[in-house]
C-alpha cells in the first residue's frame, strides 16, 4: 500500500456463543475463519462488530431473553484472522454484567485487538480509536442507538445526540477520517427505519464520512449522502440466527465492505461489497462467482434504492420479491415447523410482517427516482 492509502474492512455482527462457541469447542478457535482469513489479512484494518462479552465470570442478566458469553480463547479466531478491530457499543456487551464486561476488556487488551464503544466508565465508553497507518489517521467511534445505554454507567456508549455532535466534532479536527458504527434498527428487516435513516444522515452531517450498521442480522442498502457513505446493515458476518431466531438463508449472508481511503484526491475513497456467506459448521467464505454472488449484489442493489433510503419516505417500502421469498420459505418448512414458528415470532408477524403484506397487495408501489447503484468509486 503507497503512502497516504489505507484500505479498511468492514465487517457485520460477530457472535461467538452459543451454537458457534460449540463448534468451536469442537473444531478450535481457528475453525469459523479457516477460509476467509487469507482475504482479511490483506487490510490494513479489519473491523467487525463483536456482540457477545468474552469471560468465564460475571452473573447473567435476568430481564433478557437472550443472554450470551463466550470463552476468552474464542478470541484467537479473530487474531488469526486478522481482525483487529471490535466495536463493543451492542446490546449483548452486558449480558453477564460489568464482571464480564472487564473481562472483555482485557482479553481483548492481552490479543492487542483494538476496541472502542464500551468500558468500565461513561467516559471510556466514549472515548475515540484513533488508528494511524500510511500517514493517515482514523477515528472511530460506536454507539448503542436505545435506552439501554444512557441508563448505564458502565456499558456500552449511549446516543447522546449533545455529547455525539461534540465528539465528532473533535475527531473531525483530529483525524483524516472519522468512521462511526451504529448498533440498532429492526432484526431481520430488509429496509432501515426510517429513524435509523435520520440518524444516519444527521450523523454525517456532524462531521462522520463514514456510517457502519449493526444489529439486523440481515443486509440492508448502502447509501452516498453528501460526502458520506453509509452502509445500514452488513448482515452477519459470524452469527447462529439461522439456527435460533430466523431459518432463513438471508441470516447466513452478509456484506464484507471494503473501502479504500486516500488523504488526497477526489473522491478521497473507493468502495466495494464484497458478498459473503457462512457454509455448514459456520465457516465463514466468500460467496465465489456465480449466481448466487450476482443475487446478492443485485439485491444489495434494490436495498440500496433512493426511494428506500429516503427520509421523506414516510413508512416502510416493501420490496416484493424479497417478501415474497421470505414467505415461501417459511411455507416449504412444513406445517410442523410453522407451528412452532409462529408462536414464537408472534409479535413480529404482527409487527412487520402483516403490515409489509398489505401493503403489497393494497397499495401501488412507489417509484423509484433512480438507482443508487451499490458498486460505486
Amino acid at each position: 500500500m503507497s503512502k497516504g492509502q489505507v484500505t479498511f474492512l468492514a465487517l457485520g455482527d460477530i457472535w461467538l456463543a452459543r451454537q458457534v462457541a460449540e463448534e468451536i469447542a469442537r473444531q478450535g478457535a481457528r475453525h469459523p475463519f479457516h477460509r476467509i482469513a487469507p482475504f482479511l489479512k490483506g487490510a490494513d484494518v479489519v473491523l467487525g462488530n463483536l456482540e457477545s462479552p468474552v469471560s468465564t465470570g460475571g452473573s447473567p442478566q435476568r430481564h433478557k431473553d437472550v443472554v450470551a458469553r463466550a470463552h476468552p480463547e474464542a478470541l484467537e479466531g479473530l487474531s488469526y484472522a486478522g481482525i483487529g478491530l471490535v466495536s463493543l457499543a451492542n446490546n449483548h456487551i452486558m449480558d453477564y454484567g460489568p464482571e464480564a464486561l472487564g473481562d472483555t476488556l482485557r482479553f481483548l487488551d492481552q490479543r492487542e485487538i483494538g476496541h472502542f464503544g464500551a468500558g468500565m466508565r461513561s467516559r471510556e465508553a466514549r472515548e475515540p480509536y484513533f488508528y494511524t497507518r500510511h500517514d493517515l489517521r482514523l477515528a472511530f467511534h460506536a454507539y448503542l442507538c436505545w435506552g439501554e445505554a444512557s441508563r448505564r454507567s458502565i456499558g456500552p456508549a449511549g446516543l447522546d445526540r449533545s455529547l455525539v455532535a461534540q465528539e465528532l466534532k473533535d475527531s473531525r479536527r483530529r483525524a483524516d477520517f472519522v468512521i462511526t458504527v451504529l448498533h440498532g434498527g429492526v432484526m431481520f428487516q430488509d429496509a432501515p427505519t426510517l429513524e435509523m435513516i435520520r440518524l444516519a444522515h444527521w450523523i454525517i452531517d456532524q462531521g462522520a464520512d463514514i456510517v457502519i450498521g449493526h444489529h439486523p442480522h440481515v443486509i440492508q442498502g448502502i447509501e452516498r449522502y453528501k460526502n458520506g457513505l453509509i452502509a445500514y446493515s452488513l448482515g452477519n458476518f459470524l452469527f447462529d440466527s439461522y439456527e435460533h431466531e430466523l431459518p432463513d438463508e438471508r441470516v447466513r449472508q452478509g456484506m464484507i465492505l471494503k473501502i479504500d481511503l486516500r488523504k488526497d484526491g477526489s473522491p478521497n475513497y473507493r468502495y466495494q461489497p464484497i458478498p459473503i456467506r457462512m457454509a455448514d459448521g459456520f465457516q465463514v467464505e466468500l460467496v465465489p462467482d456465480g449466481q448466487e454472488k450476482e443475487r446478492m449484489l443485485e439485491r444489495l442493489n434494490r436495498l440500496s434504492r433512493s426511494d428506500i433510503l429516503s427520509e421523506s419516505r414516510g413508512r416502510l417500502p416493501v420490496d416484493e420479491i424479497d417478501l415474497r421469498d421470505k414467505v415461501s420459505s417459511l411455507l416449504s418448512k412444513g406445517p410442523s415447523f410453522l407451528i412452532g414458528y409462529i408462536p414464537r415470532n408472534f409479535f413480529r408477524i404482527l409487527r412487520h410482517t402483516l403490515p409489509a403484506l398489505f401493503r403489497l397487495t393494497f397499495q401501488k408501489p412507489k417509484k423509484a427516482k433512480r438507482d443508487t447503484r451499490a458498486n460505486r468509486s
